[in-house]
């Protein structure tokens, strides 16, 4: 388990067989065949972060029914892992989830990377196409991919 970024970051590297170094870095991004999850610790340190960028929502009617169904998706009980926001300052959808620092494993961020990027592709193309994404309640939340084929990305501070 981890306490520190750094602690995440090496949790990274044993999951995703990566050599990343933890030195100087605010948040990791992973490419996972072409999209994007970032991990980073939140402005308390108390949790990881996992952030996908869904990109921007046409604004009008399209972008309330978007948002709709994002709401939709957030009122899913529990395990319902991934809550929508939107950011007005980027105009940008965005699907994010919270695990605390000390509770994440190589299970954890397996299970949270998997989910997270089912997720975001669904919303990806449906946005790329100016599709409302028609939300039903989900039967599991667990891994159906296979991310064997991670490439790691970092930011520095």
């Amino acid at each position: 388990m981890a306490s520190t970024f750094e602690g995440v970051v090496q949790q990274l590297n044993n999951t995703f067989n990566l050599n990343l170094n933890a030195e100087n870095l605010e948040a990791v991004n992973l490419s996972f065949k072409d999209q994007q999850i970032q991990f980073e610790l939140d402005e308390n340190q108390e949790n990881v972060l996992a952030i996908c960028f869904l990109g921007e929502v046409k604004e009008g009617r399209y972008r309330e029914d978007v948002l709709v169904q994002a709401l939709r998706s957030n009122g899913f009980p529990q395990p319902n892992l991934g809550t929508f926001a939107y950011s007005s300052k980027m105009d940008t959808l965005i699907l994010f989830h919270t695990m605390p620092v000390e509770s994440v494993t190589q299970e954890s961020l397996m299970n949270a990377a998997s989910i997270l990027y089912e997720k975001m592709v669904l919303w990806k193309e449906a946005l790329a196409s100016s599709m409302v994404p028609i939300i039903e309640k989900q039967k599991s939340d667990k891994p159906q991919m296979d991310l064997s084929s991670v490439m790691g990305m970092v930011r520095k501070s």
